[in-house]
């Protein structure tokens, strides 16, 4: 689980790099990056997303292994987890909504370089310009529909 907090600076420099490299690329391409680089972010954000409540399973099973061992031995041998503060707080503990809380703000800036490039390098305006603000415009709606998703999300167990 530790590669949670690792995903952003990678992805983000992947990413800063094709938006980065679109002046040298011919239009078409160019096109395909500032098309290809919102639907990136999403996949990034979900992935981040459902990697933070993997997360905050494998949390809830840690304490739900402590109370067990507690319950058997009659004391409180173990009590990191089933103690801990800011039990509960967030989903996928301060990591998880870390990691969550920085993608999407990555995500944000993304995708205001990408307008800011469709209409300073493609020359995109009107019709067009439109067309692709309203990309960005569902991109972003997504996103807020994801970070519900995220926020809404509760552990439960399978009753083993």
């Amino acid at each position: 689980m530790g590669a949670l907090d690792r995903r952003v600076p990678v992805a983000g420099v992947t990413l800063a790099g094709s938006l980065a490299g679109l002046v040298a690329l011919p239009k078409l391409a160019q096109t395909l990056v500032l098309v290809g680089l919102p639907v990136a972010l999403i996949w990034l954000v979900r992935t981040t997303i459902s990697h933070a409540r993997s997360f905050e399973d494998l949390l809830r099973r840690i304490e739900s292994i402590e109370r067990e061992v507690n319950g058997l031995a009659g004391r409180d041998l173990l009590l990191f987890q089933s103690r801990h503060p800011r039990r509960g707080r967030t989903v996928g503990g301060r990591t998880g909504s870390e990691t969550v809380l920085a993608t999407l703000l990555m995500a944000g800036l993304f995708i205001g370089a990408c307008l800011v490039a469709a209409i300073s390098q493609m020359d995109l305006a009107g019709g067009r310009l439109a067309a692709y603000g309203g990309f960005l415009a569902l991109t972003v709606a997504y996103l807020g529909f994801l970070v519900v998703w995220y926020l809404g999300y509760s552990y439960t167990t399978t009753g083993d």
